[in-house]
């Protein structure tokens, strides 16, 4: 976090850690989802938490995106590449996109949130030790 001097004065947001704690607000929204039966709503959600966790990683290393379709494009290029993220299904964009392949049902919505919550995680413990080295 930084302050600002002049007439605009204010805190500076840390935009990785609210994308972060957004990310978190949606995983809760997938499980409430879930609960309730919404299926398909549970699998957007759970999209949502990889595609914002992802921009959050992309934001740490100044990369911009405007699309989803570029956060999860770049994801892959910057983290999944080089070997910072593994993926069963080899990238980023195949393990997202496997909603296009799967029908709503509890069964892929469950594995989807599973693995949504898992990739969050796994993106809290590298953003730490990036934020750990820095200081």
């Amino acid at each position: 976090m930084e302050t600002a001097v002049g007439e605009c004065a204010g805190v500076i947001i840390d935009l990785v850690s609210t994308l972060l704690f957004d990310s978190e607000e949606k995983l809760g929204w997938s499980a409430m989802a879930l609960e309730n039966g919404n299926y398909a709503d549970s699998i957007y959600h759970s999209y949502n938490v990889f595609v914002n966790s992802a921009k959050a990683m992309l934001l740490g290393e100044n990369v911009k995106n405007s699309s989803q379709m570029s956060v999860i494009q770049d994801f892959d290029r910057i983290f999944v590449e080089p070997g910072t993220f593994k993926f069963a299904e080899g990238s980023f964009k195949e393990h997202v996109l496997q909603i296009n392949k799967h029908e709503p049902d509890q069964d892929f919505a469950n594995t989807f949130y599973q693995r949504a919550k898992g990739f969050l995680n796994q993106i809290k413990e590298v953003r730490e030790s990036q934020t750990e080295k820095a200081v």
